[in-house]
């Protein structure tokens, strides 16, 4: 079963850098980008499109446990809110009363879980779930065309 749409290039672009990375990796796993990978890729799109973003996402570090001395990596919950999406976004031009309105929740591509708490995010407009840098930009411009609208 191969690809069954042109890839965009900026997508394709990340695939391919995520291949040459992953030369030992068999099967589709070594085309699917890591989510870190399309993360930064979209907040380089973002930011090329004149957007500031906020990441609120931490990749933990090794911690010391403070009774046995034992270094361990902390768990998500420690290290993140549920729910709160990835990338908080918005356009220079906008007035700064408006904070960072868009909110995006980064996923490698359309196969990827989401969260039941990030569903009930999405579904109540608090973000858009992406997989493609132009799907965030997308969701930048929904949100830009009603700022206009109400400012004109």
């Amino acid at each position: 079963m191969g690809i069954t749409r042109p890839l965009d290039p900026i997508t394709a672009s990340v695939v391919a850098t995520t291949a040459a990375r992953r030369k030992g990796t068999q099967g589709r796993d070594a085309l699917r980008p890591l989510e870190k990978e399309m993360q930064n890729t979209i907040v380089e799109f973002l930011i090329w499109h004149q957007c500031r973003v906020l990441s609120t996402s931490q990749h933990p570090r090794k911690t010391t446990c403070h009774k046995c001395g034992a270094q361990f990596h902390p768990s998500e919950s420690l290290t993140t809110s549920p729910g709160l999406p990835d990338l908080l976004v918005r356009m220079n031009h906008w007035p700064a009363i408006l904070g960072f309105p868009v909110g995006i929740e980064v996923k490698r591509d359309a196969k990827s879980p989401v969260r039941p708490m990030q569903r009930e995010f999405a579904e109540l407009g608090f973000a858009t779930i992406c997989w493609t840098p132009e799907q965030a930009w997308e969701a930048v411009q929904r949100v830009d065309r009603l700022i206009q609208g109400i400012e004109g």
